[in-house]
């Protein structure tokens, strides 16, 4: 899990680990999965700089070589180091949703999609708080481990 942290960010060690735009929207993409819009020149560069520093996947690359689409796969063990990597990202940066006007200011994504990724922040955040909440109450007497799997289903 933790060389998936170091990988997803970049970094060689956590010590290293900066929360520049690339490593915000790396965490943030593979949780939320994100989607750069291809027209955009900065979309393109960034998009460039996920997938050779940041496990980014290239799914595909038209003939003209102008632009990819690039992304983050549903892989449970890159999910996973993002959700933990979320958690240590709050040190850096105490606003998620700070983060996301970045990441949405700068042009990355199409407008139609700004509304759908509010959803989803407010969905996995639900889910975040609700397994806090239920391992605060199993373990009374202790503080919430973040060592505990994200991936864990929540009992309605």
């Amino acid at each position: 899990m933790r060389f998936a942290q170091l990988k997803l960010t970049g970094s060689r060690t956590f010590e290293e680990i900066k929360p520049s735009l690339e490593v915000k929207f790396a965490i943030l993409s593979s949780r939320l999965a994100l989607e750069l819009e291809p027209l955009c020149k900065s979309s393109r560069d960034m998009a460039d700089r996920l997938v050779a520093g940041h496990m980014a996947v290239a799914y595909h690359v038209p003939n003209h070589n102008e632009y990819m689409r690039a992304g983050y796969p549903s892989e449970p063990i890159l999910a996973e180091a993002a959700a933990h990597s979320w958690v240590d990202f709050e040190k850096f940066e105490p606003s998620i949703p700070r983060a996301l006007r970045d990441v949405v200011s700068n042009h990355f994504m199409s407008k139609g999609e700004r509304g759908e990724l509010v959803a989803r922040y407010i969905l996995i955040r639900a889910q975040d708080l609700a397994m806090k909440s239920i391992r605060c109450n199993k373990q009374m007497d202790r503080i919430f481990d973040p060592g505990v799997p994200f991936s864990e289903a929540v009992p309605l």
